[in-house]
């Protein structure tokens, strides 16, 4: 019997002002986490922030942690027909379907909760999709958005699953509140992490200078040691983009003369064979991005996390004592974040919220005429074009700010 927990608009508030919907979105939550009163205080408070802020309406939504991906989208289909929604924000250890494409890769498949009318098989059988056909109606292949935040069931600090939640909730509260004076965009900087030259750095840098008017920091530029991360994870910017070598729990540090260590999702969730090879914990650092693109093979492929406690980078940059990030951005398969110049493009359009200006770049890699040269260009199109798979996560606060 599935639970739906739908919260009122008044409580733990005051009466609130009327402020017209230009858009709806379905929250769903695990909903052991949504019974806790102290959850739901949070959850009206970044309600009314995010309708303010964007003219977005939040449906909230329980549902049993143990519901399947299929159950889940049938869930998220129903509520799309009846309310129009435009995305879906997972709060909880939801399961995701799978994908194994072409080169027998499988990864979880966020986009089986994003498309509700392509067309998805299981064409051998074994539990897992491989076949998906996003054109097979026309319009943009993703009908939603779709964000997500895994908690732990405890953080390292000792946070329940609850806390955690509304420790990003409140952080949004407080950014979405907040004023941007035309100094506070003249001063907005991005930084770079780079260990690897995998996209063209010249024509990335060229978009960036086109937003930041130069106040750009770049660290590694071929290698990528402790001390740089530690100082570009730190230093205060918009955008942190890291290039690196990486799965779900650590990325791998490089420089000319081989391997330079680890980053670990946390010191006191790892191996002792993991800490004492000269890695970094990045609960014991202070992210200062508000968003992280992680150009990093599988760093968001929850597949790879079994347990509920499993060490995962996503939620250490969210987590670390008074970390200012909100978002983290990246890949659940092992291919990096394609086009970033059009990543950046899409977020910084003014006309669009946040989350749409995601699904629209997302929409653009699924459009069959991009999609057929990217595959092309590789010779690969014909064998590969009904196998594909770019599986982009969104994950954290779907509602970041990323100012025009």
């Amino acid at each position: 019997m599935f639970t739906n927990i739908c919260l009122s608009l008044v409580a733990f508030c005051n009466p609130p002002s009327i402020v017209a919907v230009d858009h709806r979105a379905l929250v769903l939550i695990d909903a052991a986490l949504l019974a806790q009163p102290k959850l739901e205080a949070a959850l009206q408070r970044y309600r009314a922030a995010v309708k303010k802020a964007y003219r977005y309406e939040l449906h909230l939504v329980g549902a049993p942690a143990e519901e399947s991906a299929a159950d889940l989208r049938t869930r998220i289909s129903a509520f799309y027909e009846k309310e129009k929604i435009s995305g879906v924000f997972l709060i909880g250890g939801f399961e995701f379907a799978r994908f194994e494409n072409a080169i027998g890769e499988r990864s979880i498949f966020p986009e089986y909760f994003q498309d509700l009318d392509g067309e998805l098989k299981d064409t051998d059988g074994d539990g897992v999709l491989d076949h998906y056909d996003p054109w097979v109606k026309p319009g943009p292949a993703l009908e939603l958005w779709l964000a997500t935040f895994r908690p732990y069931s405890e953080a390292p600090d000792g946070a329940d699953a609850a806390a955690q939640v509304i420790r990003i909730l409140e952080r949004g509260v407080d950014a979405l509140g907040a004023r941007l004076t035309p100094k506070d965009k003249k001063q907005r900087a991005a930084t770079i992490l780079s260990s690897r030259d995998w996209q063209n750095h010249s024509e990335l840098l060229a978009a960036l200078k086109r937003r930041y008017s130069g106040r750009i920091a770049q660290f590694g530029r071929g290698e990528s040691t402790p001390d740089h991360y530690k100082t570009a994870v730190q230093t205060s910017s918009e955008l942190l983009i890291a290039f690196l070598h990486s799965s779900p729990k650590a990325h791998h540090l490089d420089a000319p003369s081989g391997p330079a260590g680890l980053v670990i999702a946390s010191a006191s969730k790892t191996q002792t064979k993991d800490a004492a090879s000269g890695s970094v914990a990045l609960d014991q650092l202070t992210p200062r991005a508000r968003m992280v693109l992680l150009f990093a093979c599988s760093a968001l492929d929850l597949d790879e996390l079994p347990l509920p406690n499993e060490p995962f980078l996503a939620n250490a940059y969210l987590l670390a004592p008074d970390s200012a990030c909100r978002t983290v951005v990246g890949a659940a398969r092992s291919i990096g974040l394609e086009s970033l110049p059009l990543l950046l493009r899409s977020l910084g359009d003014a006309e669009l919220p946040f989350p749409d200006a995601w699904r629209a770049y997302q929409n653009q890699l699924y459009d069959q005429a991009y999609l057929e040269h990217w595959l092309g260009v590789r010779g690969v199109w014909e064998a590969e074009r009904l196998r594909f798979n770019w599986s982009y996560m969104l994950y954290g606060d779907p509602f970041a700010r990323f100012d025009p």
